[in-house]
């Protein structure tokens, strides 16, 4: 069962501990049979409570994003980070261990040929199960630039994008006071759980 309220120094610790793990983190290969699997696009479940489970990679995604749920975009990196958070307090799908996605991670999910419509009627490359309405990019956990002190959370200068119209990363600034405002209003986070152990997998629908 999800527990609610968690104090706001928490949810600074709960970022910055994020970020710690993300970059130290190495990348793992995609394996043969893997890479196979991701060829195949019905590999998507779409469950009822808006999450859609990746059999390939056994991820389990939001199918709303952040823009989609709060009807704007995160105007910084740490607004996206937070609201890791905010969706566990509220047991979105009745999970409490949603994290924000890795570059990888995002990449997984990038289905060019798709064409699913953002929420400025752009084609975007998301999966069929993800709702229409989204963000063109999406903010990564993984922080490209850090503080001058070598600081973490809301002091890490650029982060890593994906952008699911095109494919491409990009590293943008981090907090608002220096965001690039010709695109703050593209962008997006969605969330993820896992990857899931077969133990964990939800009953086929």
């Amino acid at each position: 069962m999800c527990r609610v309220s968690s104090p706001r120094w928490l949810v600074f610790l709960c970022c910055v501990v994020s970020v710690c793990l993300s970059a130290c983190a190495a990348t793992a290969p995609v394996s043969p049979e893997l890479a196979t699997c991701m060829t195949h696009h019905d590999r998507f479940t779409r469950y009822d409570n808006g999450t859609v489970l990746d059999t390939c990679t056994h991820l389990m995604w939001m199918t709303q994003d952040y823009r989609n749920i709060e009807g704007k975009a995160p105007n910084s990196w740490p607004v996206a980070m937070a609201w890791a958070v905010t969706i566990n307090q509220q047991c979105y799908g009745g999970y409490s261990d949603w994290r924000v996605p890795t570059l990888e991670e995002y990449k997984t999910v990038y289905m060019p040929e798709e064409r699913k419509r953002s929420h400025n009627d752009k084609a975007v490359g998301y999966p069929g199960g993800f709702a229409d309405g989204c963000g063109v990019w999406c903010w990564t956990r993984e922080v490209s630039v850090y503080g001058v002190d070598g600081s973490l959370g809301a002091h890490a200068h650029e982060a890593y994008t994906f952008n699911f119209s095109n494919g491409r990363t990009l590293s943008r600034w981090a907090n608002a006071h220096r965001f690039d405002r010709a695109n703050e209003f593209t962008g997006s986070v969605r969330l993820v759980r896992g990857p899931l152990s077969t133990s964990m997998l939800p009953a086929a629908k």
